[in-house]
């Protein structure tokens, strides 16, 4: 039986510093096919951010920070307010 205090999570090694973020499937663990349950773990330091919706834009506001997401990887752009420009 899946339990969430028991449950590891999976980290990704290609996330960058700063983004780093563990997984763990728990409904599936538990035998589920109809729903999808999962744990997510992020580490002292860390941020995390979803892009199950393309395209997602983020901010970041303690490390002022935005992030595009438009849903091709060429265009994707993590960048410092401050380095942007603005129209």
């Amino acid at each position: 039986m899946a339990n969430v205090f028991d449950t590891g999570c999976e980290y990704d090694p290609d996330d960058p510093d700063g983004y780093r973020s563990g997984v763990a499937h728990v409904g599936r663990e538990a035998g589920g096919t109809a729903n999808t349950v999962k744990l997510f773990e992020t580490p002292p330091g860390q941020s995390m951010w979803s892009s199950s919706r393309e395209p997602a834009v983020a901010v970041y506001p303690d490390s002022d920070k935005i992030g595009v997401w438009p849903g091709n990887e060429a265009d994707t752009v993590l960048l410092r307010r401050a380095d942007g420009a603005r129209d």
